[in-house]
């Protein structure tokens, strides 16, 4: 592996908010996977069971550490969607009618089981994308936490009574809109799919969900074990294929009432105008470019850390990640040599190794796009201070291992400084005071998240009020409260996707007006 610095010394890792030291123990092995990887065709789950069918087209699902041919998955196709519509339609009569209590119960024991496999499924996960096996795991019992806490607001979804005089009673019920499409990227396969289905599950909807072709066993493995959980067939049907045709066409379909996309901004506006053709309700989680800000009062080392974490975890294959770090001209200099050091620490290597910190970028596309932008951010007159080239390792056999990247001299008008990298890159801005700061953190298109260091109260309570951006975190990156709700502004999508508005947006209110 490609040691950044002594195991002693290394940093930690954000995960859910959860910073994991290397001390951090973590018994998932390759191994863990192995029953499930023996059946080395995997197929759409559709109604309950595996679909075969002939016709399907195959690829190849490869480990991006490795290029090694982990198993076979059969796309799904507009067949197979129409016929997972179809299951999830009918499923869609009795458990919209199923009491709450009764669908919580059954989501907990999926949480159970899921809990109970979190090796294999933490396994899949490092095979499949290529993330540290600490962070895999992690990653697995935060979802089984999510399933809880989100699926006990099923007994809770109460509607509203209006005083209209002794003559008429005047009440909303909140129901069930009908049948989800969940669209999922490949950058934390089994926590980000299972995230999209469960406010849906909780309120009584069904599930028609197609993970990325990249990544799609342990979406079909979850939807098994949902199964044996007790989950009524056709409630969630699982569809892998590519966007382009399973895609698109649940995005079109006149049988879905509600898209949940995790993905670009150009792709969520080609599912925003599909949607038109029913009308379609929609959860839209688009693209980030977040602001870490560091203010010259900022406990520094603490600050580092936290703008560190946040953006190399994952190979800053996260939507959230702080790629741009603003930092305040007084503490410029240091910090810049602070993250470099931090980020020394970091180790690159593969994601069953104990030591690894930076398991490699998905795929040789993504990481030629990776590096596009650092090229293209040098042209433009910025400097790369740290890394901005594939890891010098003869196990990168396919130089999908990228460096934690650390590039300076960056102005607002640069590429670098716009547009989404994805990848384990961190441009460095200096600003002079609060409003510059501000008009930074606010000067793109993007609204996801953000983050601010200081020790003012007065000043993070004024930038919470005032950052366009759907999650705030201050003295800290990347904590998670999944009771809370987090959704995009502006080009970063809009919905709710966690907590009680959550599963309320799965539901419509009706208005009953009944004389007496």
């Amino acid at each position: 592996m490609m040691r950044q610095g002594s195991r002693e010394a290394r940093a930690a890792v954000n995960v859910g908010g959860t910073y994991l030291t290397p001390q951090t123990p973590c018994p998932v092995r390759p191994g863990d996977a192995d029953s499930a990887l023996l059946r080395g065709e995997w197929l759409p789950w559709i109604d309950g069971r595996i679909s075969a069918r002939a016709g399907r087209k195959l690829l190849p699902v490869l480990d991006p550490a490795t290029d090694r041919e982990l198993g076979i998955v059969h796309l799904a196709d507009e067949e197979d969607v129409d016929a997972a519509v179809g299951a999830a339609t009918r499923a869609f009569e009795s458990w919209s009618e199923t009491p709450g209590r009764e669908r919580a119960r059954l989501l907990w024991a999926w949480a159970e089981l899921i809990e109970r496999h979190a090796y294999e499924l933490a396994a899949l996960d490092v095979l499949e994308n290529g993330m540290p096996a600490r962070q895999a795991l992690a990653y697995v019992h935060w979802a089984a936490d999510t399933i809880r806490e989100t699926s006990g607001w099923a007994t809770k979804l109460t509607g509203l009574t209006s005083d209209q005089g002794p003559g008429l009673f005047a009440h909303t019920l909140r129901v069930p809109v009908g049948v989800v499409g969940t669209i999922c990227p490949w950058n934390a396969p089994a926590a980000g799919f299972l995230r999209q289905i469960t406010p849906a599950l909780t309120a009584g909807c069904t599930v028609v969900g197609k993970p990325s072709e990249l990544t799609p066993f342990t979406a079909l493995r979850v939807a098994e074990l949902a199964a044996e959980a007790g989950l009524p067939p056709g409630v969630l049907n699982v569809v892998p294929g590519v966007g382009s045709v399973a895609g698109e066409h649940l995005a079109n379909h006149h049988g879905i009432a509600r898209i949940n996309f995790t993905g670009s901004t150009a792709t969520g506006r080609r599912i925003v105008e599909a949607s038109a053709t029913n009308m379609k309700r929609m959860t839209l989680e688009l693209g980030g470019k977040s602001p870490d800000i560091i203010f010259d009062d900022a406990d520094l080392p603490a600050a580092v850390v936290g703008a560190a974490a946040g953006i190399f975890t994952n190979a800053g294959q996260v939507c959230v990640a702080g790629s741009r770090l603003f930092v305040q001209a007084g503490c410029y200099d240091e910090v810049v040599e602070r993250l470099q050091q931090e980020a020394r620490r970091f180790t690159v290597g593969p994601g069953f190794e104990p030591a690894s910190d930076i398991g490699p970028l998905i795929s040789t596309s993504q990481r030629l796009r990776v590096q596009g932008h650092v090229d293209g951010a040098v042209e433009d007159g910025a400097t790369v201070v740290l890394g901005g080239r594939s890891a010098d390792a003869d196990w990168n056999v396919n130089e999908n291992f990228y460096q934690p990247t650390i590039i300076a001299d960056v102005t607002p008008d640069m590429r670098i400084a716009r547009e989404e990298v994805f990848g384990p890159v961190v441009n460095v801005v200096r600003f002079g005071d609060e409003e510059e700061a501000l008009a930074l953190a606010n000067g793109t298109e993007f609204g996801l998240a953000g983050g601010l260091w200081t020790q003012n109260l007065s000043r993070a309570h004024r930038f919470t009020r005032r950052v366009r951006a759907g999650m705030l975190w201050v003295n800290c990156y990347g904590a998670w409260a999944t009771s809370l709700p987090h959704s995009g502004q502006k080009q970063s999508g809009y919905g709710a996707k966690y907590g009680f508005q959550a599963v309320a947006e799965h539901t419509e209110e009706r208005t009953v007006l009944m004389k007496l």
